[in-house]
């Protein structure tokens, strides 16, 4: 379980009263108590509760040596991945405690890839996906990976979450798409997944036991969700945002939120990544943008 503090949505009675609030990722259960805050908000919790949405999402286990692992995942996947690794010569990267500069690289690195993709408020999003994973770094949670090419130009960027137990994925983007040659654009599917498996393997090293891919849809359908599903894995269906407090003043701002919601008053939007699917990449470059709540 990891808890990261941040706001969550109750910024009006949170300035009021001055509640120390954050979000808890991973809990097996809602009803939980965590010392030093007024207010959390679950994030992909194993128990729904008040309020609460669904997400589904695919986890990879790490437990398995690393032949499972393979042996799990389709066999174009695994081939790519081969083949990657034996003939394409590329350099991979992965940063467990990255400094800010390297968060304001990869926000750099993702604000280009939105831009390519022609998504509406790429400047927005870079804003927001910026001071989210800033919140990860000063949790201890973030870490980043790469993969660049023989001429050293970084062609995949990953970044997740992680708790030392589960690691989820929540932005992979790429180089521009005019800026990599035809030829190369086969090549280019391959180092995604190969990113990936180095990810895996990372991780598991390191001792988590879940990789999760942050969010497929609910039938699986979309290039995104394809992309996730040739690793194998199971599907499970976790809960997020719904809130629990823990003090009289973390009461009354969710009794102040309920009444608002009552009277049809706006809320302000919590600060969490887009649910699954909603931000999509082409299928030739599957994975690229957000993944998740």
């Amino acid at each position: 379980m990891l808890t990261v503090v941040k706001p969550i949505g109750l910024d009006r009675s949170g300035r009021l009263l001055g509640l120390r609030t954050g979000e808890v990722y991973y809990s097996e259960k809602a009803d939980i108590s965590v010392p030093g805050f007024d207010v959390i908000r679950h994030n992909q919790c194993a128990e729904g509760g008040a309020g609460a949405r669904e997400f589904r999402t695919l986890l990879i286990d790490l437990t398995a040596d690393r032949d499972a692992l393979m042996a799990g995942f389709k066999k174009s996947t695994a081939y790519e991945i081969r083949r990657c690794e034996q003939s394409d010569g590329l350099a991979f990267a992965i940063d467990p405690a990255p400094a800010a500069a390297a968060v304001d690289a990869f926000i750099a690195f993702f604000r280009a890839f939105m831009v390519d993709k022609g998504w509406p408020d790429a400047g927005d999003k870079a804003t927001f996906y910026g001071d989210l994973l800033h919140q990860y770094r000063a949790a201890g949670a973030l870490t980043i990976s790469a993969v660049a090419g023989a001429d050293g130009r970084v062609l995949y960027r990953h970044t997740y979450i992680n708790d030392g137990r589960r690691a989820r994925l929540v932005n992979s983007a790429s180089i521009p798409r005019s800026e990599t040659p035809p030829a190369a654009q086969a090549m280019m599917g391959r180092a995604n997944r190969c990113l990936h498996w180095r990810d895996m393997l990372h991780f598991k090293d390191a001792g988590h036991t879940l990789y999760d891919f942050g969010g497929i849809s609910t039938d699986g359908a979309d290039s995104i969700s394809r992309f996730k599903l040739s690793f194998g894995g199971r599907q499970v269906v976790e809960y997020y945002d719904f809130y629990r407090a823990f003090s009289l003043r973390g009461r009354l701002a969710l009794a102040l939120r309920g009444w608002r919601t009552r009277r049809g008053e706006p809320l302000p939007s919590p600060a969490q990544e887009p649910a699954a699917g909603e931000e999509s990449a082409p299928a030739d470059q599957a994975s690229g943008g957000a993944a998740g709540p």
